[in-house]
């Protein structure tokens, strides 16, 4: 696995087909997106579980796959912790 890396964003968001997760953006980094794909399968029972999404240049990842997250990024509990602001 690469050295742990930083999100730039990271925020709530579903989906194509409305599944809780996470929207990620972070510098890219061929040596982590690989051990993204490695560490979460595309499909699991329940359906999709990361989504590239070219146009916003941003990943959707499931909920379900917070603790992969939480070893690849840093930063991601302060994002997962953090009170959003109305």
């Amino acid at each position: 696995m690469p050295r742990r890396a930083m999100l730039t964003s990271c925020a709530p968001g579903g989906s194509e087909t409305g599944r809780a997760g996470w929207l990620l953006t972070f510098h890219f980094d061929a040596e982590l997106i690989e051990a993204l794909k490695t560490a979460i399968p595309y499909f699991d029972s329940y359906g999709v579980t990361r989504e590239w999404r070219k146009d916003a240049t941003e990943w959707w990842v499931s909920r379900d796959y917070e603790h992969v997250l939480g070893r690849l990024f840093t930063n991601f509990t302060v994002f997962r912790d953090a009170p959003r602001l109305l």
